[in-house]
């Protein structure tokens, strides 16, 4: 006959329990040392930026750091004031520009009026009128330039107001008058 033991059942267990407590005790392990290592790094990085904190700080709070920041404040602050000059000025440039009836393009109008033997001496440009003086080989180019003066659309009245002729050198010295349009002159 056979032994029967009845505490086999318990002894096998014990074996199964201390694997079971083995594989627990190195999967916590393994835990805490993960923990710990999270832990630590994070302790780390957390006073590596709190050192960085302060050396940024004392920067901050340094002479030459204040010095730099008021320089820099008051460039953009004189750097506002011309913008606002700047876009007072291109205000006031392009009312002018309104109002400007003297210009390159009014004067290259002007020239191109002038007969072949006509020669300008004095130009006079004001707001309301426009006095040549100059010198031609005959009246009829005097004429000629009055005529085309009138035709450039510009001037309310072109009057010549004296031709002087000069016998010994056989041209005519005159002055016009031009009233520009809009103008009461």
């Amino acid at each position: 006959m056979k032994d029967i033991n009845l505490f086999s059942h318990y002894i096998g267990n014990k074996k199964f329990y201390k694997k079971e407590f083995l594989y627990i005790g190195i999967t916590a392990a393994t835990i805490f040392i993960l923990l710990t290592t999270v832990t630590l790094t994070n302790i780390y990085k957390i006073k590596s930026l709190k050192n960085e904190i302060k050396m940024l700080e004392s920067y901050l709070e340094s002479e030459n750091t204040k010095e730099k920041l008021a320089e820099i404040e008051s460039k953009n602050n004189r750097f506002k004031i011309m913008k606002q000059y700047y876009n007072t000025l291109v205000d006031i440039n392009e009312e002018l520009k309104k109002q400007d009836i003297i210009n390159t393009d009014f004067l290259e109008k002007i020239a191109s009026t002038l007969p072949d033997d006509v020669y300008l001496n004095v130009m006079n440009i004001s707001l309301d009128n426009l006095q040549i003086q100059g010198i031609a080989n005959s009246r009829v180019s005097i004429a000629k330039l009055q005529h085309n003066l009138r035709e450039l659309g510009l001037f309310s009245k072109v009057v010549v107001i004296n031709i002087n002729e000069e016998k010994s050198q056989n041209r005519y010295i005159f002055s016009l008058k031009c009233i520009l349009k809009g103008s009461e002159g």
